[in-house]
């Protein structure tokens, strides 16, 4: 969307502080619950792709990538079904 990279750039930021302050539990939240999705979607990639790059931020990165290239578009998809099947029910 237009004018938005300055606040999504800063939600990468924030994002990424969090996964490096966080415990455990924290880190595998946005690994699990929030990165894989946001890499299932290739043109979002490059966002985080300074991950790489950062000894600290590559394990979660790599899995993380992996599960998103295995799931191409899995929450838009779902997203399209849950849509239909709630459309069904009217």
């Amino acid at each position: 969307m237009k004018d938005t990279r300055e606040i999504i750039q800063s939600a990468v930021d924030e994002v990424t502080t969090l996964f490096l302050v966080g415990d455990d539990d924290v880190r595998r939240a946005i690994e699990t619950g929030f990165l894989e999705h946001v890499l299932e979607h290739a043109p979002m990639r490059p966002l985080f792709s300074h991950w790489a790059h950062d000894e600290r931020l590559q394990e979660a990165w790599r899995l993380a990538l992996a599960w998103g290239k295995a799931h191409p578009n899995f929450t838009k998809s779902l997203r399209a079904e849950l849509r239909a099947a709630s459309s069904d029910d009217d």
